[in-house]
């Protein structure tokens, strides 16, 4: 996945500056944007079988591609990798999480856009085993063009596990707290 970013970005520059600059729009309708992210996120993890918790820190990369279906509406998805820190141990988690955006304009080239998505994730524990996780996945990025067809962003996210398990049995669910920079391009309609 550490090449097919860099690849996917790499094509899509190439593509938008063949079809020109004159009417960017990142939110028009038929507009295509390809984004990658840098995650850092904070989380408290409660048990429910056991009265214990305990805290993670997690560091991801992540590729989307939204598609507008409408004005200002998109539809789309992003795929994440990501290691967590907790105690003295660390695993790893691989995420798809399809999603659904609005992009509100606050100015000519500053945007918000609002997006829910509900994430499949399996993480490979340090201990062993692997775990399955499906969460409800919501993020608020302000993104801002320095360029036509180029946006740099920031977003607050917030997780809640809605299903978890480990190995087949149910797991503590978990609320996570986090912000991601985000760089992407887009092609017009």
């Amino acid at each position: 996945m550490h090449k097919l970013v860099p690849s996917l970005v790499t094509a899509v520059v190439l593509t938008v500056a063949a079809r020109g600059v004159a009417t960017a729009d990142v939110g028009a309708r038929g507009t295509v944007a390809v984004e990658s992210s840098l995650a850092f996120e904070a989380s408290r993890e409660s048990s429910t079988r056991a009265d214990t918790t305990r805290s993670r820190t997690t560091l991801g990369l992540a590729g989307a591609v939204h598609y507008l279906v409408l004005d200002r509406l998109s539809v789309g998805g992003q795929a994440y990798a990501a290691i967590t820190w907790h105690d003295d141990d660390h695993d790893d988690a691989t995420f798809a999480v399809p999603t659904a955006g609005y992009v509100v304009p606050l100015g000519a080239r500053a945007h918000l856009w609002p997006r829910a998505g509900l994430a499949f994730v399996r993480e490979r524990k340090a201990i062993g085993g692997v775990q399955h996780t499906i969460a409800i996945d919501l993020s608020v990025p302000l993104v801002v063009e320095p360029a036509p067809h180029w946006y740099v962003g920031l977003a607050p996210r917030y997780t809640r596990t809605l299903l978890n398990t480990d190995d087949g049995e149910d797991d503590p669910t978990h609320t996570t707290y986090g912000v991601f920079a985000i760089l992407g391009v887009y092609l017009d309609p």
